[in-house]
């Protein structure tokens, strides 16, 4: 033990005030309790069963995945309805077919009387295109 003492004051001189550094010598009875220790770590960790986790990271990324799969399946498989063109006969047809369901959208109704002929004097409409043609070229008229 002195000689320990006489190292430690010798260092103490040396450093000049500086903190010795504590000994760092395990305990008497350190390595004869080491084996045993260690078995005895091992068997408690063999006894309990480990779960295998899956880290948090990869299920989410792979839930976003399967997700974006299953939108992506949506879409594909939905159908797309394309407007067919209808062309002015069909159009003509369909109206003169349902003609009763067009009465109530017709803007006249039963106020016009369907037999008289409109009377416009020639002095009117004479009057109407002069006024239309001072406004715009005559070409565009026709």
């Amino acid at each position: 033990m002195n000689e320990k003492k006489e190292i430690q004051d010798e260092i103490k001189s040396i450093t000049n005030g500086l903190p010795v550094p504590p000994d760092d010598a395990p305990p008497a009875t350190y390595f004869d309790q080491l084996p045993e220790a260690i078995l005895n770590r091992w068997k408690n960790e063999v006894s309990q069963p480990k779960i295998k986790t899956i880290a948090w990271k990869h299920l989410i990324a792979s839930a976003a995945i399967l997700t974006g799969v299953c939108i992506g399946l949506f879409f594909i498989t939905q159908k797309v309805d394309v407007p067919v063109p209808v062309t002015s006969a069909e159009a003509y047809l369909y109206i003169q077919e349902n003609i009763d369901d067009f009465e109530g959208l017709l803007e006249y109704g039963d106020q016009v009387p369907k037999d008289e002929s409109w009377d416009v004097p020639s002095d009117a409409i004479h009057e109407y295109l002069m006024e239309e043609s001072s406004e715009e070229l005559i070409e565009d008229l026709f």
